[in-house]
């Protein structure tokens, strides 16, 4: 499937903002280790996906 510019930049906003809640959530969530540690393997899961699809973008641009 080929995705346009528009596309991808909605979607890596949508991560951004994704991944602005889920650091909000892993600060407040200090005291319960392992709801600290599942939000920080989600954190790290969609950073590696906001790293490809920037790539994806760039490629796109070029």
């Amino acid at each position: 499937m080929l995705e346009t510019l528009g596309t991808l930049n909605l979607k890596i906003a949508r991560l951004e903002q994704q991944l602005a809640v889920l650091k909000q959530q892993e600060r407040m969530s200090a005291p319960y280790p392992a709801r600290k540690a599942e939000l920080v393997r989600e954190y790290l899961r969609l950073q590696s996906e906001l790293g490809r699809l920037t790539e994806r973008r760039q490629q796109l641009v070029h």
